[in-house]
């Protein structure tokens, strides 16, 4: 996989409580992202997400006119996703719908029944997300 840092949303983010990506990607800037391509939004969990509660993270990539993101439009929402299923070095992957995108791109991280003790997040724009399974330490693959 190629990463392009100018689709990057979020590297190693920590979330507790409702945020937007650290990064807002202008469409404008970043021109021809995957012309002719199915799209992806990519989500890496690093440390696993934890809470006193049942919290769970709803993954929203919102688009808008102004980079401040104030009335930003949900184009693709992940549903409420619980902690359980939010473990650390995980990856969700989610194919961007051919929604009429506004000049900017962010994700929005909303947490429900939280706040989050620990968790952080990266996710970026890409062609080519991994497809792959990954095991645990002293094991053999063939």
């Amino acid at each position: 996989m190629i990463l392009d840092k100018s689709l990057e949303l979020s590297l190693a983010q920590a979330v507790t409580t409702t945020a937007l990506s650290a990064n807002v990607i202008d469409i404008a800037t970043a021109r021809n992202i995957g012309a002719g391509e199915d799209l992806f939004l990519y989500i890496r969990v690093g440390a696993a997400a934890q809470a006193a509660g049942a919290a769970t993270v709803n993954f929203q990539l919102q688009t808008d006119s102004s980079s401040a993101m104030g009335t930003a439009v949900t184009v693709l929402d992940s549903g409420a996703i619980p902690k359980a299923s939010l473990g650390g070095n995980s990856a969700l992957k989610f194919k961007l719908p051919s929604a009429a995108f506004k000049q900017y791109l962010a994700l929005n991280y909303l947490v429900a029944t939280g706040p989050l003790t620990a968790g952080d997040f990266s996710a970026w724009i890409c062609s080519d997300a991994p497809d792959n399974t990954t095991y645990p330490g002293g094991y053999v693959v063939v």
